[in-house]
Parts: C-alpha cells; structure tokens; sequence
C-alpha cells in the first residue's frame, strides 16, 4: 500500500467516526474535511496531514499525524476545549 492510500484511509476513517460520534454531532453543526465559506460554528474540520517513512528491515510503517480544528464564534476557548473533549 502507497504511504498517499494509507493516509487516505486513515483520514476516511477517521472522518467516519467523528461524523457517527452523537455526542459530538449534538454539539457541532459539522465534520468537515475542507469547510466552506457558509460553515456556520461551531464545526470541526480536518487540518494538515505529515507522514514520515518509519518502516524496518522486516515491517512497513509509515507514522501519520494531523490535525483538527474546532471553530467556535464564542469569545472564550471554552466551547472548543468542551468539543475537542468529545473527539
């Protein structure tokens, strides 16, 4: 498998689970992968992806980070950290 398919994968995955999470779904109006200009907050969204090569003499790997935002129009971080809570 490409490191570009494993992280395809990954990024599917994980934007499956956060868009079954009811709990986070009753908090957010989305999940985003790219919002666009008519997202109205609060919504996560997907962020850059890095991977690095991480593969042995005897096994693959490929160590995948990215990141989520929350957006949230309230002035305080509160409402964000009560979201990243439920991720």
């Amino acid at each position: 498998m490409s490191a570009v398919t494993a992280i395809s994968k990954l990024q599917e995955v994980v934007f499956d689970a956060l868009n079954t999470n009811s709990a986070l779904l009753d908090r957010v109006t989305a999940v985003y992968d790219q919002p666009d200009g008519a997202a109205i907050m609060p919504y996560v969204s997907m962020g850059p992806t890095d991977s690095v090569e991480s593969s042995t003499k005897t096994e693959q790997g490929l160590l995948v980070t990215f990141q989520l935002f929350t957006w949230s129009s309230e002035l305080s971080q509160m409402e964000s950290k009560e979201i990243m809570a439920l991720v």
